[in-house]
């Protein structure tokens, strides 16, 4: 008798764990469907003013910029959000450098930013491109090399 009852509860919770599966993909994607929902006023706005642009093109700069105040304030909603970078030394957790330049910055700091990064939270959702210094021209600025000391005749 006791041996059925254990049975019964391990098949109630197999049936219970199966369902639970099935059930994933349909919650996950309804909360797609609500990010979706979500940004899809912005697409409408863009769209207008596209259409008021092609009548009034004076007018796109300030739909742009309306349409893109609407689309942060959707990102915002989800806790997403772009952090600084100009002027930061340069962290491989949080940024991707593909060009690196003289600049009057010292060497290993953030100079130039080509595509913000976007943070939820602590976590990372897109790493900044960025262009890192490796300081002033002629390595002679306040780069890592002018830093260091140099050998002296008396230390060889």
């Amino acid at each position: 008798m006791k041996r059925m009852t254990a049975l019964r509860r391990r098949s109630g919770r197999r049936r219970s764990t199966s369902r639970r599966s099935r059930n994933s993909p349909v919650v996950s994607g309804r909360a797609e469907e609500k990010v979706v929902l979500e940004f899809l006023p912005v697409l409408d706005n863009l769209e207008r003013a596209l259409v008021h642009a092609e009548a009034e093109p004076t007018s796109l700069i300030e739909g742009v910029r309306m349409v893109q105040k609407q689309f942060v304030g959707t990102l915002d909603r989800f806790e997403v959000r772009s952090f600084d970078s100009i002027d930061s030394p340069f962290d491989p957790e949080r940024h991707e450098a593909i060009q690196q330049m003289p600049s009057d910055k010292a060497a290993g700091v953030v100079c130039l930013v080509l595509q913000k990064g976007y943070v939820r939270g602590e976590r990372l959702v897109r790493a900044a491109l960025v262009g890192v210094s490796t300081g002033s021209p002629g390595g002679r600025g306040e780069g890592k090399e002018a830093t260091e000391p140099s050998p002296s005749a008396g230390d060889a």
